[in-house]
């Protein structure tokens, strides 16, 4: 099986940085799946730490999209 391409968020001030719950609707997905994909970098996204723990993430509009169509492209 290939290996999964790592997708490191390159972000630039004034980038509009979607939520998590903004970027799961926006992808038709869970947020557990959502949650997965950024951790194992399968989607460009920014991991921000809260508390001692807890991590969400945010997700680079733009990079987002670019992921999205890259990945229509291959599956037609």
């Amino acid at each position: 099986m290939p290996e999964a391409k790592k997708h490191a968020a390159q972000v630039k001030l004034g980038d509009e940085l979607l939520t998590m719950s903004e970027a799961r609707d926006m992808l038709r997905v869970s947020e557990r799946t959502l949650q997965r994909y950024a951790f194992d970098g399968t989607i460009p996204a920014i991991a921000i730490k809260q508390g001692r723990a807890k991590k969400t993430y945010r997700f680079p509009r733009a990079a987002l999209e670019e992921w999205f169509n890259e990945r229509a492209t291959a599956a037609a």
